[in-house]
């Protein structure tokens, strides 16, 4: 995120316009800078004015829809992905981060089409494939989930959330074979990843191996993962 955030600005710099000796570039620089340092309501005026400066630069549309993301004002950080796109069709960063806004409203049948627009235009993006394979798993449409997450396996074999996202999917329709060897590889690439152990073991307690079960259980519960409390007074007492 961050190196994407880095290209985004550098991109912007090179096209700014100045009104009474203030340009667009200062007013984004300084826009990040306060957006770092938790000033959001001054960052957020400094990129309404880097855009009156500069309306036809896709980068400031981002950058706005960003800040309005970590706010929580996903309505209008989609509106601003949407400017940007309306700017460049083939901005394919702009779909995925709308898409994510979007997944984060519940609307996840528009992200689903805004992921598909992503792997068109970079099909080897594992990231767009997992999310709209996460989008599909909120509509309870497991088997395009798994093909989802199939893809962006192929594209990054070590996408451990992909492995746990597949698992779960797997998990949903009773294959928990399948899922736990899907978490079985999540945690082989990401020993820490406490969602793993938990789902895991919850599986291995649904196919009768409740003590291996429950040593996972307790696994994820020592790596943090709370949520696990009520399954082990269930079956691991």
């Amino acid at each position: 995120m961050k190196n994407a955030k880095l290209l985004t600005l550098l991109l912007s710099l090179f096209t700014c316009f100045a009104i009474n000796g203030q340009t667009s570039q200062e007013y984004l620089l300084r826009a990040n800078l306060k957006q770092e340092q938790g000033n959001f309501n001054g960052a957020l005026a400094d990129f309404n004015s880097a855009i009156q400066l500069n309306p036809n630069d896709k980068y400031l549309y981002i950058y706005r829809a960003n800040l309005k993301s970590q706010q929580g004002n996903y309505s209008g950080a989609i509106d601003d992905y949407t400017l940007a796109i309306e700017l460049d069709t083939r901005y394919a960063i702009a779909y995925y981060y709308r898409g994510n806004a979007r997944m984060q409203i519940e609307k996840y049948q528009e992200a689903i089409e805004d992921f598909s627009t992503v792997v068109r235009i970079i099909p080897q993006f594992s990231m767009a494939f997992n999310n709209r394979g996460l989008s599909k798993i909120k509509l309870q449409d497991y088997r395009g989930g798994i093909l989802d997450f199939n893809k962006a396996l192929v594209i990054d074999p070590k996408f451990a959330m992909a492995f746990f996202n597949r698992g779960s999917a797997k998990a949903e329709l009773q294959d928990h074979l399948g899922a736990i060897a899907d978490f079985n590889s999540a945690i082989t690439i990401d020993p820490k990843l406490d969602v793993a152990y938990h789902l895991r073991g919850f599986s291995k307690i649904l196919l009768g191996l409740r003590s291996s079960g429950c040593i996972d259980l307790k696994i994820a519960k020592g790596l943090g993962r709370e949520e696990v409390d009520f399954l082990i007074k269930e079956f691991c007492q």
